[in-house]
């Protein structure tokens, strides 16, 4: 699955992408930082997918002085929130959840450059992530705290009654090999045995948590 980077603009596969990232970092943020005349700043080049959906993946900068809690709302606006459910990190078998004060702790003080980490987001419909520490770098100071390097372009799921590109998922019915729907086979939801109304189907979005609890962000 291909992806575009933020930086250049031009797109590389998901496994090209990190070692790309890398290239385009050191030849693009001097002159960024020149342009800016900003102070540079120390960052981590994060790699994140999904651990039963990699196709979806997110490579991010994330400034070492944000926190574990920043990096959980992001995750959560970008590509999980849904019903405000609970979400835990495991880092170097150390959890780190929500419901506590320990996702107080800043990204640096937590992880290193290589090390290998996983997030779960709802612990009842779960979507859980792999994500890796690709590098730590400096660049000039922004604003924000996370940003997007480059992300997944959006999956080409089929219709499960039809050649067409799926624009409706039904959360139950794709447990039974389907629940993807065009618009123009809608009416075949009603066939099925499923207790969802047709009207309340969710839209195919760019997440691994597609399809799952009431997720219809972006």
């Amino acid at each position: 699955m291909k992806g575009k980077c933020k930086i250049c603009g031009n797109e590389y596969t998901q496994s090209g992408m990190s070692r790309h990232l890398k290239s385009c970092l050191n030849k693009n943020y001097d002159k960024i930082v020149a342009e800016e005349q900003a102070q540079k700043t120390l960052y981590y080049h994060i790699y994140i997918k999904g651990t039963y959906r990699s196709e979806y993946w997110l490579q991010l900068q994330v400034k070492a002085d944000a926190k574990l809690s920043d990096l959980d709302k992001f995750l959560r606006d970008i590509w999980l929130e849904c019903c405000n459910h609970l979400s835990e990190f495991e880092i170097n078998e150390r959890r780190f959840t929500s419901s506590g004060l320990n996702m107080n702790h800043k990204i640096k003080e937590v992880l290193r450059e290589k090390t290998k980490f996983s997030y779960t987001y709802d612990f009842g419909s779960s979507t859980k992530l792999d994500l890796n520490v690709v590098n730590v770098f400096k660049a000039g100071e922004r604003e924000e705290k996370i940003s997007v390097l480059a992300r997944n372009n959006q999956p080409e799921i089929k219709c499960s009654h039809c050649d067409n590109l799926a624009e409706f998922v039904c959360p139950d019915c794709i447990y039974n090999s389907g629940g993807w729907y065009c618009s123009n086979c809608l009416d075949k939801h009603e066939e099925n045995d499923c207790m969802r109304e047709t009207d309340n189907l969710l839209p195919v979005v760019n997440s691994p948590r597609a399809g799952v609890c009431a997720y219809s962000g972006s």
